[in-house]
Order: structure tokens, then sequence, then C-alpha cells
């Protein structure tokens, strides 16, 4: 298991589900068509976030529940709750303001935007938002309002403004504020545990400042400790960061409780762990040697939640398992709009499965240039899958001219990466040619045996699979 990973710890403190957002100029507002067919599901989400707002809870996963049983659409979720936070609702707009945060970032991130997030429009739209929402006296929106404050985004930054509307949800009641004002006071740092006002809140139980400490103190026995403790009293990011420490040593049992614990406390990376569990327990337990149950349909749907929360990658693994023939016959439609999902939070390889329908016009309006810069800002992130998509886009010329030697170029490029099927791939494109390109068995053969020497048990079949459907596509189930 990899290493637990420490982090900024103030944004630990509201670390929130994201969303979907708009990498080119498209709207997140449903069609007219699409608005008066979900005009009840949207007045059903909103008496259930007002009921929300009145007993100050901020977990929206009933929420992203009720979305996905009622359109079955993970990308549904987020532009409901774009409009219920429009209208004035305080859980919406908490759940939406990181998720915003996060958007205008990768937004000016791939397109090199010079703007400052400050002076965004979105950003202080939400900034105005996120303000009212903690004015209206609804506790989980103080935190996040620091975060936003402190930061300029939507504005010029202010430490103490921040200082103070932590100050503030502190007196309204809020964990989460006392342990982020500790934190930015400096009391957490200068005196730790013993500072009497944490050793006071860590006599609260406040799994929020344990969650901290522990992130602090790293993948060590120390941070272990207060992670279980952090669990113990409720945390649902600590049992998961759990399973993902070298330092706990845990046992294939005790990782599963905590997994599902996790899960049921609904930590979106949980359930996207849980789900891919599910979905490729086969894979898996062949892979790893582990004993795992598959359950297709319930991985699915934990894959579904986690998606419509906005966890990146489980948009990204819902998209390859349909694009795979996984889930039965793939819907290019459905399959690139959670690629999309996942891109537009800037996962690589989500950005490497949404570049590709664009060049290849799979589920969208084909876009040839954008996929293409798409694909190379994956690759340079290192997306393996971005030098494959673009070997298929070249060698099948979709929105390029064909091109063999481009196309063995990248995945000699993905074969430096790691792939571990990228050999046979070369060998087979190569055996065959394309359009300018003359067959090249000699080649073909040191490509082949280059992939066996590396150990691909799969490489002959690989090889075989490619001659015998006389050509290589990237995402092969989309273009049955």
């Amino acid at each position: 298991m990899p290493g637990m990973k420490s982090a900024v710890l103030l944004a630990c403190l509201f670390a929130p589900a994201v969303a979907p957002l708009a990498l080119a100029e498209s709207s997140s507002a449903p069609a007219p068509a699409q608005q008066e067919a979900i005009a009840p599901l949207s007045a059903r989400l909103r008496t259930l976030l007002d009921e929300m707002e009145k007993t100050q809870r901020d977990d929206v996963y009933e929420a992203a529940k009720l979305v996905l049983a009622e359109t079955g659409d993970p990308a549904a979720f987020y532009p409901l709750m774009e409009e219920a936070s429009a209208a004035g609702s305080a859980v919406a707009t908490v759940w939406l303001a990181p998720v915003e945060m996060l958007r205008i970032a990768v937004r000016h991130e791939l397109t090199s935007s010079r703007e400052p997030q400050a002076r965004d429009p979105r950003a202080v739209e939400m900034r105005a938002r996120v303000l009212a929402a903690a004015k209206k006296g609804y506790r989980p929106a103080y935190v996040v309002a620091a975060n936003i404050v402190g930061r300029p985004f939507g504005g010029a930054p202010d430490e103490a403004e921040a200082k103070r509307l932590l100050m503030e949800g502190s007196k309204a009641g809020c964990p989460q504020s006392r342990a982020a004002y500790l934190l930015v006071s400096g009391r957490l740092q200068k005196g730790g545990v013993k500072d009497p006002a944490v050793a006071a809140e860590l006599g609260r139980k406040n799994f929020y400042l344990e969650e901290m400490i522990g992130l602090a103190a790293g993948d060590t026995a120390e941070g272990v400790k207060w992670l279980r403790q952090a669990t113990e009293h409720g945390s649902a990011m600590a049992p998961y960061m759990l399973t993902q420490s070298n330092e706990a040593a845990l046992q294939q049992e005790e990782s599963m409780t905590l997994l599902q614990l996790s899960a049921a406390r609904h930590h979106p990376d949980a359930l996207d762990f849980l789900g891919n569990l599910k979905l490729r327990a086969k894979e898996l337990s062949a892979r790893t040697g582990l004993s795992l149950t598959e359950d297709r349909e319930g991985g699915v749907q934990l894959l579904g939640l986690a998606a419509a929360l906005g966890q990146r990658e489980a948009a990204q693994s819902l998209a390859t398992a349909m694009a795979q023939g996984m889930l039965g016959k793939p819907s290019a439609e459905k399959v690139c709009s959670l690629y999309r999902m996942s891109a537009e939070l800037g996962d690589p390889q989500g950005m490497a499965g949404y570049g590709y329908c664009l060049m290849a016009g799979l589920g969208c309006t084909a876009d040839a240039a954008r996929g293409e810069e798409l694909l190379q800002q994956a690759a340079s992130k290192g997306a393996q899958w971005a030098n494959q998509a673009l070997a298929s886009a070249y060698y099948n010329g979709l929105g390029v001219k064909p091109d063999l030697r481009r196309a063995v170029g990248y995945l000699g490029e993905d074969a430096a990466m790691g792939s571990v099927h990228a050999y046979a791939i070369m060998a087979g494109i190569t055996a065959l040619g394309c359009e300018g390109a003359a067959p090249d068995s000699f080649r073909a053969r040191i490509y082949l045996d280059m992939a066996k020497a590396e150990g691909d048990a799969e490489a002959q079949a690989i090889y075989d699979d490619i001659l015998a459907a006389k050509g290589w596509r990237f995402l092969p189930a989309l273009w049955q």
C-alpha cells in the first residue's frame, strides 16, 4: 500500500468531495427540456437540503444518492447543487465552494490563464455566496469561508478576517472551526498536544483535531495512533488513511473493515476504493493473491456515488469499465461524459480518455486540436494512457494524418513509463503498417521479442489479436 500522504492541514479540515467543471466554453446548466424533466427532483433535493441546513448537517451523501437513484447519472448532481446554491441553499454552497476552488484552479492551469483568481468572476461569486452562508449561521460554512477569505480567491487574502470567521464558528459550536483556529493561531504548532487549549479540545474527542495531528505526524506510529483515535471518535477520513499507511501494517481483514467503515461514513475516496475492489475483484485477486468477491452491481453503485460526489478517479474508473465492455455494450456519450468529469478535475487518466474522445469524436463533437492538447498535458502529468491514445490517433488518423512512425514513438514513450503491453502493440501495428507506411514483419518481430523479454505474458495474444482484427484502437469496445 502507498505511504500516507501529508497535506496542507487547513485544506484537510474540510477535504470536500468535488464535482465536475467546464474545461471549455460550456454551461453546467441543463437544457430547457432537461430542466423541465428534473424540476420535481430539484424540488425534492431542495427540501432535503433545507432540512439539513436546519439541523446543521453537511454530509451531502443522501442528496447525491437521491439524484443518482432518480437520474442514473453522476454528472447530474453538480448542476442541481449549483441551482440550489444560487437559490440560497447554505448546504449546497458549502459543498460547491471547494468544488469551484478546484474548478477554477484546474481551468487556469489547463488554459494557462494569466488572470489572477482574485479577480475571477466565478471566484468572486462563490466568495460572496459562502460568506452569506456563514452569515446565516450555518456552522459548516465558517471553515470553508475562512479558507476562501484567507486565499487570493475572489478577492485579496485577509488572514485577520479568516481568523475572525474561525473564532465566530468556534463560538457557534463548530468543532471543525475550533480545530482550524488552533492551527492558524499557532497554538498547535507551538505547544503541541500539551497546549491547554489543544488538550481541552482533545478532551472533547474532536476528531478533526486528531486528524490534523495524525496527518502532521505522517506515516509513523504516532500518526497511526492519532488516526486510530480519530476513527474511534467518528472520523470518515481517518479509517481510509489507515488503509493507505505502510506504518499500520494492516492485515487484509482489518484493512477491509476500516475501508468499509470509511465508506459507511461516506468518504468519497473509500467509496471509490471499495467500488473498484468490487468491480474488478477477479482481476485484482489474480494479480495480488488477495481473496476478493466480485460484485459488479455493487461496485458500479459505489463508484457512481463517489463520482457524483466528485471523486475524480471514480468517474474515470466507471468510464474505463464501460469503455472496456465490462458493463455491457458501452455508450460513447456516457463514457465521454464520465471521462470529462474526471478530466475537468485535473485527473491525468481522465484527461487522456477525454482527449481521445475529442480526437476521435466519440460521444462528443470532434475537436482534434483540443483533444491532442489534452493528451499532451495528460502525458506530461504521467498518464500512460495518454501516449497509447496518441499512438492510436496517429495510427488510425483520428483528426490527424496517419503516421506510423509517430504512433510507434508514442508507444515507445509509453513503454519507457512502464506500460506492460506497449511493445506488443508496437509489434502488431508495425506488422500491419498503415496508410503511407508498409508492413514491416522484421521490426515487428523485434518489438514482440522485446515485449516477451519485459515479461509481458500476454504479448503474443495481443499481437495475434491485432493481426486478426487487422487494426488496433485505444478503447476498442467503443468502436464495436
